[in-house]
C-alpha cells in the first residue's frame, strides 16, 4: 500500500509543480521518502523470500537467524517511517 501512496503522491506533487527542484523542503522530501520506499521494497522482497523459505522447511526452530534477521530489518523500515512522517507530513 505505501508503495502505490508514494507512486500517486509523487505523482500529484509532481503535477503541481513540486518538483525536487522546487525548494529545500521538496528535495529532502523527496529523497527521504525515496530512500524509504527503496527499503520498503527491499523489505517485501525479503519478508517474500523467507515465506517461501518458511513453506518449504529451509527455515525452522534449528534455523531461525535469517527469519529473525528478516523481522528485525523490517521493524528498522518501520521505526523509520514512525520519524520521518510526523517530520514530514505534521511539522511545519
Amino acid at each position: 500500500m505505501f508503495i502505490a501512496l508514494k507512486i500517486f503522491e509523487y505523482w500529484d506533487k509532481t503535477t503541481s509543480g513540486f518538483s525536487i527542484t522546487a525548494n529545500d523542503f521538496f528535495m529532502l522530501f523527496y529523497a527521504l521518502t525515496g530512500i524509504h520506499l527503496v527499503h520498503v521494497i527491499l523489505g517485501v522482497g525479503a519478508l517474500l523470500f523467507l515465506s517461501g523459505k518458511l513453506r518449504d522447511g529451509s527455515i525452522g526452530p534449528a534455523n531461525m537467524p535469517p527469519l529473525e534477521s528478516g523481522a528485525t530489518y523490517w521493524h528498522m523500515v518501520d521505526l523509520l517511517w514512525l520519524v520521518l512522517f510526523p517530520l514530514l507530513y505534521l511539522l511545519r
